[in-house]
């Protein structure tokens, strides 16, 4: 229910206490803009401070204009609802890539930290400080 009424331009700005706690009409104008100030912001559905906490808070300060920054030619309903996700992996692929093979990586040189500190002074650790040199 709460959804139903944050889509209108007919309720203006509220009182500041509520704005700051709450979603508002406002709040949601600038998440449905596709002005450049406003893109990617205002995600909350009920509280704003989650918006304010993680940096995503926009004041609505210009009238947003409403629509898709790419224009979508298709009128196919599955397209219709999945095609962002399509555009995220597409966009994201390369780097969720390269994290993960980070994280495994860093996970490695977390376990060589850990095994230089256990074995100070000992023939394994110097047969392991040898093998990492010449990688």
């Amino acid at each position: 229910m709460y959804q139903f009424w944050i889509h209108t331009e007919v309720i203006p700005k509220l009182p500041r206490w509520f704005e700051f706690v709450f979603v508002t009409p406002s709040h949601h104008r600038v998440h449905h803009g596709k002005n450049s100030l406003y893109i990617d912001k205002n995600f909350g559905t009920t509280f704003i401070l989650w918006d304010r906490l993680l940096g995503t808070f926009q004041e609505e300060t210009e009238r947003p204009v409403y629509g898709l920054t790419k224009p979508i030619t298709s009128k196919n309903v599955v397209y219709l609802n999945f095609h962002e996700w399509q555009a995220i992996v597409r966009d994201n692929a390369d780097k969720v890539y390269k994290s993960s093979w980070h994280f495994v990586w860093s996970a490695v040189d977390f376990f060589r930290i850990e095994i230089h500190s256990k074995c100070l002074n000992s023939f394994l650790c110097i047969l392991f400080s040898l093998s990492t040199i010449v990688q």
